[in-house]
């Protein structure tokens, strides 16, 4: 897991990172006990489908 800071202009945070491979419920929790942010994943728009998921905003910037 790595943390990826924004530059001060922007949003001024840090965002939690790591291979999609490497995930564990452990780290999943570290992410939503101490980050308090929200858990993201990209996905093909065919999983998305696939698992009846609606993306969260209709325009990704």
């Amino acid at each position: 897991m790595i943390v990826v800071v924004d530059d001060e202009d922007r949003e001024n945070e840090g965002d939690l990172l790591m291979a999609a491979e490497k995930v564990t419920p452990e780290s999943i929790n570290f992410m939503a006990r101490y980050a308090r942010g929200l858990i993201c994943m990209p996905m093909t728009e065919e999983k998305l489908e696939e698992l009846h998921l609606h993306q969260m905003v209709a325009n990704n910037t």
